[in-house]
């Protein structure tokens, strides 16, 4: 045994009283607290109650989850039914349930959303099986704290249930530069498109009755510089549709006149526009009663301009510039996009025009329809401004 020196003992009896008295000092600030701050320990109470499960403890709260993820799932319009029997025609002291589940999505759709729920609720796990006997799926929530089941969901394969109709749009750049023939097999597709062109880039007579009666919608990008004008009346293209070469309003008409399916248009923002030639050309769009499509933030002259003549003008919304990018990437993004279930609008793709986006907009088709999702005119796809 070691002998403690009368001169260390008064050290260690310190030691113990300093001890004492911290733990009396945090004795005393939790009473302090108690009493002048119990929110201080409900937040603490109903975080670990919130952790342990308390959050769905009801019919409600439970058909509330399931409703969450119908909403991811864009399916929300799907009614969750209340069943007095589980899947397997047995009674249950939790609350069972039924939806009807589009049959051609597959069931991991709903699984993944279910786990993602899961992961924001620490208090529940889920299980889930397929019931082959009947091509539906069975998912019960589990409370792990509790070691208990909280309910059962079946979903019933069904052609009865369908996904909310959700739309993208297409629009072709530089439409001209794509062969008469691959032009013809999209248009004989007869899907709506958008296709825009410039005042020379008038298209064949084969092609221009093809697009007259497709679901295709013109937007001409007209310049606004004087000396640009020049260049496109000097066009061969257009030599059959004008008398002569003088930048009028006669000629303006006619040229407009001579293309299908036009809808829209735009001006480019050129620091050289003549505000002579812009008026003449907001005249001449009026006349035919075209859509103005508006791209600024703030506007200019010609917005104005627009505005002040009472065109109709339209902002294209969700506008997805692919024309620079490979379509392999093309593809990917699409899809990407498209499994997006919570967007309505899926965009209106921007794309170039060449043989390889064609056919891989053609190959889309069976997932568009897969998922309920409609291919309609950009112009479906815009917003109308009101003010500027």
């Amino acid at each position: 045994m070691t002998w403690i020196t009368r001169n260390q003992r008064p050290k260690q009896h310190t030691l113990w009283l300093r001890l004492l008295l911290i733990v009396l000092i945090i004795i005393a600030v939790g009473l302090v607290l108690a009493r002048f701050y119990p929110a201080a320990f409900e937040i603490f109470n109903s975080s670990e109650k919130f952790c342990n499960g308390g959050n769905i403890n009801n019919t409600d709260e439970i058909e509330t989850f399931y409703l969450n993820i119908l909403t991811e799932l864009n399916l929300d319009q799907n009614e969750i039914h209340h069943q007095p029997l589980n899947f397997n025609s047995q009674t249950r002291d939790y609350p069972c349930y039924s939806i009807l589940w589009p049959k051609e999505l597959p069931f991991v759709w709903f699984t993944s959303e279910l786990a993602k729920a899961c992961r924001r609720n620490s208090s529940i796990i889920y299980e889930a099986i397929e019931i082959n006997k009947d091509g539906n799926l069975a998912a019960w929530l589990i409370s792990p704290s509790l070691n208990d089941t909280i309910s059962e969901l079946v979903l019933i394969s069904s052609f009865k249930a369908q996904t909310r109709v959700s739309s993208i749009s297409f629009i072709f750049k530089d439409f001209v530069e794509l062969k008469q023939k691959k032009a013809l097999e999209l248009v004989w597709q007869n899907i709506a498109f958008g296709f825009i062109l410039y005042p020379d880039q008038a298209p064949g007579k084969k092609l221009n009755r093809a697009l007259k009666s497709s679901s295709g919608q013109c937007i001409l990008e007209l310049p606004s510089a004087r000396e640009d004008w020049e260049i496109v009346l000097n066009s061969h293209r257009l030599l059959k549709n004008i008398k002569d070469k003088e930048l009028n309003m006669e000629n303006i008409l006619a040229i407009f006149k001579s293309y299908p399916a036009l809808d829209a248009f735009y001006l480019q923002a050129d620091t050289n526009y003549n505000r002579e030639l812009v008026r003449m050309i907001i005249d001449a769009t009026e006349k035919l009663h075209l859509t103005y499509i508006y791209q600024n933030n703030n506007p200019n002259y010609i917005d104005s301009l627009a505005y002040a003549k009472g065109l109709k003008i339209k902002r294209l919304i969700n506008t997805i510039d692919c024309s620079y990018i490979a379509s392999d990437e093309f593809r990917m993004l699409v899809i990407a996009h498209t499994n997006e279930f919570t967007e309505l609008n899926k965009g209106t793709y921007l794309i170039s025009s060449n043989p390889d986006n064609v056919d891989i907009l053609i190959s889309l088709f069976p997932l568009f329809q897969k998922m309920n999702i409609k291919i309609v005119p950009p112009l479906r796809h815009t917003e109308s401004v009101e003010k500027l």
